[in-house]
C-alpha cells in the first residue's frame, strides 16, 4: 500500500470512529434525559431499539457519575485501549 492510500484509509477510519463516538454520545444523552424524566430503563430500551442490558449499563454509569457530561460518560463506558 502506498503512503497516500494509507492516509486515505486512516482518514476514513477516523471518520467512522468519530461517527460511532457521536452516535454513542447521542445515545447516552437520550438515556440521561429520559432517566431524569423518570422513564424506566425498559421503556427507554424499547423506545430506542436497544437491549435493556446496554441501557442499564449506561444508566448505572449515569447514576454513579451524576455530574459527568455525555463525553465524560462515553470515556468512562468505553475507555480507549491507549490509556
Amino acid at each position: 500500500m502506498q503512503a497516500w492510500e494509507e492516509r486515505i484509509y486512516d482518514k476514513e477510519e477516523a471518520r467512522e470512529e468519530g461517527f460511532s463516538e457521536g452516535m454513542c454520545i447521542r445515545t447516552i444523552s437520550l438515556v440521561k434525559r429520559n432517566l431524569s424524566k423518570g422513564v424506566s430503563v425498559l421503556d427507554i430500551a424499547q423506545f430506542m431499539g436497544e437491549t435493556e442490558d446496554s441501557v442499564e449499563k449506561i444508566a448505572d454509569m449515569i447514576r454513579c457519575h451524576p455530574e459527568a457530561d455525555e463525553a465524560e460518560l462515553y470515556r468512562l463506558l468505553y475507555p480507549s485501549e491507549e490509556e
